[in-house]
């Protein structure tokens, strides 16, 4: 499970810490505690991917939709960025996935 922060524009204060649900390359799904989140809103966005590196993922976002128990899905601003570090670790998910999906564990 990945954490993240959320800051506002211009701000080194954190507005509210958020639980990762989704994530691709275009954007980032999360759940906050707060009601204060709402369509349209700008971010920045700061987590910790669970590489091997620990890479620090920083990104400004724009909201495009929250949900009633404040579950919210945000695009990334910025679409000419540099996405190595988080297309690896999308992939290395992926292929994990398909290799527990295609390779069950046996217990004999």
């Amino acid at each position: 499970m990945l954490t993240g922060t959320l800051y506002e524009p211009d701000s080194q204060e954190p507005f509210e810490h958020v639980t990762i649900t989704n994530l691709s390359t275009r954007g980032v799904g999360f759940q906050c505690l707060s009601p204060d989140i709402q369509v349209g809103q700008r971010y920045t966005i700061i987590f910790v991917l669970g590489d091997d590196a620990m890479t620090r993922f920083e990104e400004d976002i724009v909201v495009r939709h929250v949900q009633a128990d404040h579950t919210a899905g945000a695009e990334f601003v910025a679409p000419e960025r540099d996405t190595f570090a988080l297309d690896v670790y999308l992939m290395t998910l992926s292929v994990s996935s398909w290799q527990a999906v295609s390779h069950p564990s046996r217990t004999s």
